[in-house]
């Protein structure tokens, strides 16, 4: 980007009050080469289900295939992308997509909640790869190319398991661990902007759910050589690994602190200033030693429910989303202005004309009023439909030609989009944006004005 990047706010907030930060680790202070890591996840996972459920037709990783926002689907198989509201725009049965009438048929009748076992949100950079193989899958399923067939769900299950082996068992880390400079995308303003909130007095803490191991290797590799001859865990007042988020906000799980020597893990009650690393713990023990709690402590991550949704639902701590995808979205946006500019103004004059229309029509039938001119308006009203459908298939293949735009479903707010303003009070492409602000600086929103109140209130 040819400009710094900004920090956006959802709610006014006021980084003064804020006493202490804290930040998950893998994408959010460590970014790494999206395609890369993608691919490597990709390779294990695909390993992984080739070797304890079934062989697999010649499959392939491609990056595009779907993008964070998506739902699956695992009871039909199919891949969906929703607006704001729950409904369904824009769906995939594995690769094949499905037509308007089908959507409806499937999914016109309900919104697209959550809560349903049969949803999947695909809420990471992390879930790539996991949906471009479940898409995969899908297609060899239906293809009759595995060993048997399976369910949808059975098909996600398997890629669940895979995952759990991918990350929890380290393989894909261990990998990462032996060559970090080939997967890890280095901003030398990430550092400066924890330098600067430490200067200002702020408290930083540092909670992943990655191991001890994994943490030191790849923090030591990114943060070191810019630790003014001091290692990485000077910039930070309190280290948790192994966290388990959710359940770090969501229980009481027992504390350890962590022997760097030796591995070993040794139980206590509390946390102390004696120690700095730990294993395990609850953000109960975490307020207990900052001394603070609540609205005094910003957490930083970017993961929509393991970090932001529960630290802010459960603690009511202030959250700040990273959305590493926001610097592609935003030079898009920029790239595509005018065009979207134009579709917006051609919509409004077509909803002009359309009502002007019923309103004559209307009028001759209660009147008896002749319709003046009305062949000529309905000409104009097919020709803008014809020139804005090619509009919409402009806008709707903006930064992917499959998905489109992250936040955006046609012109209404992505599903992805309601999240971010439901949760995260701001978000950023990056923790390096809060090297162009202040620490103590001042986030002041001013919420878009309704329908009926946009003469009064303009924005």
């Amino acid at each position: 980007m040819s400009e710094p990047m900004n920090i956006f706010s959802n709610q006014s907030l006021n980084l003064e009050k804020i006493k202490a930060i804290g930040y998950d680790m893998d994408y959010t202070l460590i970014h790494y080469h999206t395609h890369l890591w993608e691919q490597l996840a990709y390779d294990t996972l695909l390993e992984y289900i080739h070797n304890h459920y079934t062989p697999t037709p010649n499959l392939t990783f491609d990056p595009t295939a779907v993008i964070r926002g998506l739902i699956l689907d695992i009871e039909l198989g199919n891949i969906l992308k929703v607006c704001q509201f729950g409904q369904v725009n824009t769906a995939y049965h594995g690769h094949t997509p499905l037509s308007s009438a089908e959507i409806d048929e499937l999914y016109g009748k309900e919104t697209v909640h959550l809560a349903k076992e049969r949803y999947v949100f695909l809420n990471t950079l992390f879930s790539l790869s996991t949906g471009c193989l479940f898409s995969q899958l899908i297609d060899a399923n239906d293809r009759q190319q595995l060993k048997q067939t399976y369910t949808y769900y059975a098909l996600y299950a398997m890629l669940k398991q895979a995952t759990v082996y991918t990350h929890l068992e380290s393989k894909l880390k261990n990998t990462i661990m032996q060559n970090p400079e080939k997967y890890i995308d280095q901003n030398p303003l990430t550092i400066e902007a924890l330098k600067e909130q430490k200067a200002c007095g702020k408290k930083l803490f540092l909670v992943t759910n990655s191991n001890w191991q994994y943490t030191d290797a790849i923090m030591s590799h990114t943060f070191n050589q810019s630790c003014d001859h001091k290692n990485w865990q000077s910039l930070f007042d309190l280290i948790i690994c192994n966290a388990q988020k959710p359940r770090f906000f969501s229980s009481d799980q027992d504390a350890f602190m962590v022997d760097t020597a030796t591995q070993m893990l040794k139980p206590c009650l509390k946390i102390s200033h004696e120690h700095k690393i730990y294993h395990g713990t609850n953000a109960h023990l975490v307020e207990e030693f900052l001394k603070t709690s609540g609205k005094e402590i910003l957490y930083v991550g970017d993961h929509m429910y393991t970090d932001i949704n529960v630290s802010k639902r459960v603690f009511g701590w202030r959250t700040c989303l990273i959305i590493r995808e926001l610097e592609s979205e935003i030079q898009a946006l920029n790239d595509y202005q005018t065009t979207i500019q134009e579709l917006i103004t051609m919509r409004r004059q077509r909803n002009q004309l359309t009502q002007q229309i019923n309103r004559m029509m209307l009028d001759a039938d209660l009147h008896q009023m002749p319709l003046l001119n009305i062949q000529s308006l309905n000409e104009s009203v097919h020709t803008l439909s014809e020139i804005i459908v090619k509009y919409e298939e402009k806008v709707n293949q903006i930064n992917n030609k499959k998905w489109g735009l992250h936040m955006k479903v046609g012109l209404q707010k992505s599903h992805l989009a309601r999240q971010i303003e439901r949760y995260a009070d701001l978000y950023a492409a990056g923790v390096y944006a809060f090297h162009y602000t202040s620490p103590n600086c001042f986030f002041d929103n001013i919420s878009r004005p309704m329908p009926h109140e946009i003469n009064f209130w303009p924005l």
